[in-house]
């Protein structure tokens, strides 16, 4: 308690030596300053510090939780119950802070206490980038401190980008009563929903859902799951390791740890998707994951049990729903058996009966507008899920269900039609029925268009009824536009370079033309398999700008695209795959196709092979001596063998480099002759090119004798980047 100012002046003068002026001077200013904060006041106005709780000094930390529990989350918080003791009973408080305290599970108990003792009298909602000089998700306001039921005024400016827009957008909305996006809110009706963020704008028909509906948590609550603590140890990349040591449908614990298999599905968000897919990751899981839970339980010692990492364990392997945690629009899928979830891959287990009809209502604009209402940030917490409100129609259940299945099914088969999927089968272009590429793609295109519309259709159809059984037809119309359906359309040029990719994989024997799906995943190939198109015996393919090789890659590219379309019209298809790709000048359509070879496919096969969050992952690798070109091959990772390095440089990259002599000698002849001016200038530019060409190939031939020599082993359970740093002084750069 704070002494009256005067009062404290006149103890101050009759107990210190009025002589001594320093101290009285020093004393004084903290008196006056006392005095200010021990007064009430009719407005308190603030711009207060922002500073989150895991900041916070010991001190300052203990002292808040012990005086301000209900705001400790963050230094501004506090200083709204700072501000409301300096306040009168109904005066009024002005304040500008994140917004994040309206929404976020970590403020719930402040909203509830602001809503019986401090209501909001107005709020702006600024957009993201309103201020030029920084990117904050801020708001401005007045609170009452009263605990009457306020209705209060709102003006919503997050549509309106630009701080040139929200000084006008708020001054039209003081001006015009009309305007759409000021509301009106009785601070109490917060309280219907769940967790009761501050969601101002949403209309009667959303309040009335809140009141009726049940929370989805009722049903099934939303798991977090592993945190391994060494991602880089124990995830993978699927295509990385032997596809035969993965185990994918595996209905149980027990079940996984009886197949003896070290890899599992793994479950980690990923890019914006629906229905189906995502399905990009592995996880170690060996023997119940016991290398896992041994490493936890050593680097926290203190842990009695690694279920605080490994959450969630009873889950692991059960099908259900997962949704993407960071996203503007988030994607539900559904996932079979089989899958360990990771905390950014968070899941859902409904009963079997529900959890098509509830992946409907997640996959419909409704969620969407209702996790608006929960948290209008980017992160979707598993606690915004459970709170989602459902109203389960039981008459409507096994009609949703049937649409809901169709989109899954069909959203499955567009993601299996790549060979990024561990279900591809065939490249789809490979269509045995017809002779040329363009009527192949015209088929895939006609294919692509159905599955999109089909589920374009069933989505509008899922919203509709949603919509019904929610009673919001007044609120939210059932139309969705073409980009929020995941399904992907065809593309001529995705399709070419992915058949050249499906070709090459050919080569390599990781696919056949004879039988469906991954044929070899690791040293043991077996021939038989490849009689269609044979597969390349040694694993090396050479990668050359002039066919120095009668086996290199654009001979063997030529010899598949007869094997699928046959002969007929070679011509044809070669120029299809040559315009596709961009054939310059007067390039003919081999040449096109080399070039690409040459410049651009290893690059395209890098992108191909990454997955959001994890990077690049070859699975060809490029052997280069560097950036003249003189060599270039290409070989599959999972069939290599120790004596791979010696063949290449013995079989290829010396055969090569006698090619360039030979050639440059018959130069160096030709230009002791009489010849043209230009005709000499050409062999001149050809001749430098190829001694700068043996050049690169002898230092290259010293880098790759020292590899060679090592005898170099590698473990396709290292997965790429670790395999591929032993021999990255003799392989492509990963840009």
């Amino acid at each position: 308690m704070f002494l009256d100012y005067s009062d404290l002046l006149k103890y101050i003068n009759s107990e210190i030596n009025l002589e001594t002026n320093i101290l009285k001077n020093e004393v004084e200013p903290l008196v006056k300053q006392a005095n200010i904060m021990s007064n009430k006041y009719d407005i308190v106005v603030t711009n207060p510090p922002y500073m989150g709780e895991k900041y916070f000094s010991p001190v300052l930390k203990k002292y808040i939780r012990s005086n301000y529990v209900l705001a400790k989350a963050d230094m501004f918080t506090s200083f709204i119950l700072v501000c409301q003791w300096l306040s009168k009973t109904d005066s009024y408080i002005g304040m500008i802070t994140p917004y994040a305290w309206m929404f976020l599970d970590s403020y719930k108990d402040l909203r509830k206490y602001l809503i019986y003792n401090l209501p909001i009298s107005s709020l702006i909602q600024l957009e993201f980038n309103a201020f030029e000089v920084a990117a904050l998700p801020v708001c401005t306001y007045i609170l009452k401190n009263t605990t009457n039921n306020l209705e209060g005024i709102y003006i919503k400016l997050s549509d309106f980008p630009g701080p040139e827009n929200q000084p006008l957008k708020t001054l039209e909305a003081l001006n015009n009563p009309n305007v759409n996006y000021k509301y009106k809110f009785f601070m109490r009706d917060f309280e219907k929903i769940n967790d009761r963020p501050f969601a101002y704008w949403i209309s009667q028909g959303y309040k009335n859902v809140f009141d009726k509906a049940v929370l989805l948590k009722e049903y099934a609550i939303p798991r977090q799951g592993m945190a391994t603590t060494d991602n880089k140890r124990f995830l993978r990349t699927w295509f990385e390791v032997d596809f035969n040591n993965i185990k994918f449908l595996s209905k149980n614990s027990e079940e996984a740890k009886a197949s003896g298999k070290r890899w599992f599905p793994y479950n980690k968000g990923g890019k914006y998707r629906k229905w189906y897919g995502n399905n990009d990751f592995i996880v170690d899981y060996y023997n119940d994951g016991e290398e896992l839970i041994d490493l936890v339980r050593k680097k926290y010692p203190n842990i009695s049990d690694p279920e605080f990492v490994i959450k969630n364990r009873k889950s692991y392997f059960k099908s259900g729903i997962t949704w993407t945690f960071i996203s503007i629009d988030v994607g539900v899928r559904y996932f079979p058996n089989g899958f360990i979830f990771d905390v950014a891959g968070s899941s859902l287990f409904p009963d079997e009966n529900k959890l098509y009809y509830i992946l409907g209502f997640m996959c419909s604009k409704l969620m969407k507008q209702f996790l608006q209402m929960l948290n209008p940030t980017m992160n979707v917490q598993a606690g915004n899920v459970a709170n989602l409100p459902i109203i389960f129609d039981e008459k409507e259940n096994d009609y949703i269900t049937k649409l809901v299945k169709e989109c899954i099914e069909i959203s499955k088969n567009d993601w299996d039609s790549f060979e990024t999927s561990w279900d591809f089968k065939t490249h789809p272009l490979v269509n045995k029925k017809v002779d040329t590429i363009s009527e192949a793609y015209n088929i895939w295109v006609t294919e692509c268009d159905k599955r999109f519309e089909k589920v374009k259709s069933n989505e509008i159809e899922l919203n509709k009824k949603f919509i019904e059984i929610y009673g919001l037809q007044n609120d939210i119309s059932n139309e969705i536009l073409d980009k929020d359906i995941t399904i992907r359309k065809a593309n001529q040029e995705r399709e070419i370079k992915s058949l050249i990719s499906f070709a090459v994989g050919c080569m390599l024997g990781r696919y056949s033309l004879d039988e469906e799906g991954i044929i070899c995943t690791n040293s043991n190939i077996d021939e038989s398999k490849y009689s269609s198109y044979n597969v390349d015996n040694d694993n090396i393919i050479p990668i050359t700008d002039e066919a120095y090789f009668s086996d290199d890659i654009v001979e063997k590219f030529k010899t598949f695209i007869k094997t699928v379309y046959g002969s007929n019209k070679f011509n044809e298809n070669m120029d299809y795959i040559a315009d596709t790709l961009g054939k310059r000048g007067t390039e003919t359509s081999e040449e096109a196709i080399r070039r690409y070879f040459n410049e651009s496919f290893y690059e395209d096969h890098c992108n191909f092979y990454s997955v959001m969050g994890s990077g690049k992952r070859p699975i060809y690798w490029q052997f280069s001596s560097g950036k003249k070109n003189a060599f270039k091959c290409i070989s599959y990772m999972h069939r290599y063998n120790e004596n791979l390095i010696p063949k290449i440089r013995l079989d290829y990259l010396h055969k090569i480099q006698i090619s360039y002599e030979k050639i440059l000698n018959d130069i160096n002849e030709k230009l002791t002759r009489n010849l043209e001016l230009n005709e000499k200038k050409d062999l001149q530019k050809r001749q430098a090119d190829l001694i700068s060409k043996l050049q690169e190939i002898k230092v290259y031939d010293e880098k790759i004798a020292h590899i060679a020599n090592q005898r170099i082993d590698i473990n396709l359970n290292d997965g790429v980047l670790n395999n591929y740093s032993k021999f990255e002084d003799i392989l492509a750069k990963i840009k």
